[in-house]
């Protein structure tokens, strides 16, 4: 892997690379990798990735980076262009989630992510696996966010942008995963080589498929946002389905995906990733969990799935 690994994003767009702060001690946490997302809403289970970013840290020194742009399969709310200045012209040639997942869990490799407000970037790249990739992940995470309210009770509020005026740092937060990325960097640094954090090191990583396995439960329950919703038929469907119904699906060899249906009518589709678990459990039982409007006032369903073992 390079040292700088960025897809579909342009050269002027590359950050500097991050200089650690002066090391007055050893790090307790030497070998880590800030991660930051960015994403077209708040809820894991309903939006997608549109950038992840990592830096590597080895010693306590940067090593290595990662950055992929992320196709989301949907037009993005007009508030998350407004934030990120990402559009969909940007991202309409990126790579798609579940292309860009595996690169970056090996570039994540058994290290602590860090991150601020981390358990909001672990949740989506733990979603993403099971709802794209069908694989189950438990992300050691140390978060900064939770860091600072413990160290700095007195601060106004715990923004990214906040912390580090605080700090003096100068990068700027600007809603871009880089940016942000090298920003959290070097509050971490900042709090390793100020304070004790009570962390240990070498922490666990699991990733794992949900396939059968006697040390596994006799039944495990997936949740899943299903695509191909937007249609005016698809979309008066749903108008007509209930939280619980139960859904059926069978697998469409022309679109390579499972359909989903409530009785007879179709309501949309399990994604190309988890379509194979199905075939693989014919006697799996899904259920609608939610009914929800998104940015775009269009109906989203989840669905979950119980696979017996």
């Amino acid at each position: 892997m390079d040292k700088l690994q960025n897809r579909n994003l342009p050269a002027n767009e590359v950050p500097p690379k991050s200089n650690p702060l002066p090391s007055s001690k050893p790090p307790t946490i030497p070998d880590y990798v800030v991660v930051d997302v960015e994403t077209t809403g708040l809820n894991p289970n309903f939006d997608d990735i549109i950038e992840i970013a990592g830096i590597k840290f080895v010693d306590g020194l940067e090593v290595e980076r990662f950055h992929s742009l992320v196709n989301p399969r949907t037009s993005l709310p007009s508030k998350i262009i407004d934030l990120t200045g990402i559009t969909d012209k940007i991202l309409e040639n990126a790579p798609y989630v579940e292309n860009v997942l595996p690169d970056f869990l090996n570039f994540l490799g058994e290290n602590y992510l860090v991150g601020h407000n981390a358990k909001f970037d672990t949740d989506f790249i733990e979603s993403s696996a099971l709802r794209y990739m069908a694989k189950t992940l438990d992300i050691a995470y140390i978060d900064t966010l939770k860091l600072c309210r413990r160290i700095f009770p007195n601060y106004q509020n715990y923004k990214l942008s906040t912390v580090a005026n605080n700090l003096k740092i100068r990068e700027k937060s600007e809603h871009r995963a880089m940016a942000d990325a090298i920003v959290t960097a070097k509050v971490f640094d900042y709090l390793q080589q100020n304070f004790d954090l009570g962390i240990n090191d070498a922490p666990p990583i699991n990733i794992q498929s949900p396939t059968i396995s006697q040390n596994q439960p006799k039944e495990t329950s997936f949740t899943f946002h299903l695509v191909n919703t937007r249609s005016k038929e698809i979309q008066a469907n749903i108008a007509g389905c209930s939280v619980g119904d139960t859904v059926l699906y069978h697998f469409d060899q022309q679109m390579g995906k499972c359909i989903a249906l409530v009785g007879n009518k179709k309501i949309g589709c399990f994604n190309a990733g988890i379509s194979p678990l199905l075939q693989d459990h014919p006697d799996s039982s899904a259920e609608i969990l939610s009914l929800e409007k998104d940015d775009s006032g269009k109906m989203a369903v989840s669905v979950r799935i119980t696979i017996p073992y």
